[in-house]
């Protein structure tokens, strides 16, 4: 017997959703099936940001750092079962081959957030070297960038098949190397019209970065949320 896949379980058609940011134009950033990558500089940014999300919809979160997130709506899926980057990838194939068991299973899918791929970055970052991570126990034994792009892969398939939004998370380098709010401001954001821009605000190799539709950056600083939109440089746009 033929395994059912999310197709069988509704209607496809392009999905929708407007994250509580505003592009350069001042309107509202609106997903339509779409790739996303968010880049926050803290903890309040993100919290805020996915706090503020309205989405009838399913919106499943795949929670890489173990947040927990709490303190979403009911809508919001959270998913944890995985301790690594082969687990993550393991768990987002599975939902192009869904089986009953599966939480997502008969869910109205928006949304998926794979959420703070920073956990995996220095390890993988060993993968490139001759000094394996300790306990390493990822499969591909190859350079560490190919994971990010083995991600990707699946991550378009999923998009193909289900036409939902993706989005991925990490920290901003500032936040990794904990950097205070002071170091951050001073960081040049605009102007500049090249993709080494991108490596002053993330350790995500830009073969990763490229492929998304949107490349935002978030920070909350003295009360007020900044953002920033890259489109070939870095646009501050509140």
């Amino acid at each position: 017997m033929k395994t059912k896949t999310l197709l069988d379980f509704f209607e496809i058609q392009k999905q929708e959703i407007t994250l509580p940011l505003l592009d350069p134009s001042g309107t509202h950033v609106k997903l339509q099936g779409q790739l996303c990558h968010l880049l926050f500089e803290d903890r309040h940014s993100k919290k805020e940001l996915f706090k503020s999300i309205k989405e009838p919809n399913t919106i499943a979160i795949f929670d890489c750092g173990r947040n927990g997130f709490s303190y979403l709506p009911d809508n919001f899926e959270v998913l944890d079962n995985f301790s690594s980057l082969d687990e993550l990838l393991s768990s987002l194939e599975d939902i192009l081959d869904i089986k009953a068991c599966h939480p997502l299973y008969h869910k109205s899918l928006n949304t998926i957030i794979i959420d703070n791929l920073s956990v995996y970055y220095w390890d993988l970052k060993l993968l490139n070297s001759n000094t394996a991570p300790a306990g390493c126990t990822y499969k591909l034994k190859c350079h560490g960038n190919d994971y990010y792009l083995k991600l990707l892969s699946v991550l378009k398939k999923i998009k193909q098949k289900t036409q939902c939004n993706i989005i991925t998370t990490s920290w901003s380098n500032t936040f990794e190397k904990g950097y205070n709010y002071s170091n951050a401001e001073n960081k040049t954001i605009e102007g500049s019209d090249h993709d080494t821009e991108v490596d002053k605000f993330t350790f995500l190799p830009k073969q990763y970065l490229a492929s998304f539709d949107f490349l935002i950056h978030s920070q909350f600083i003295a009360s007020k949320s900044y953002v920033n939109i890259y489109d070939g440089k870095w646009i501050k746009t509140c």
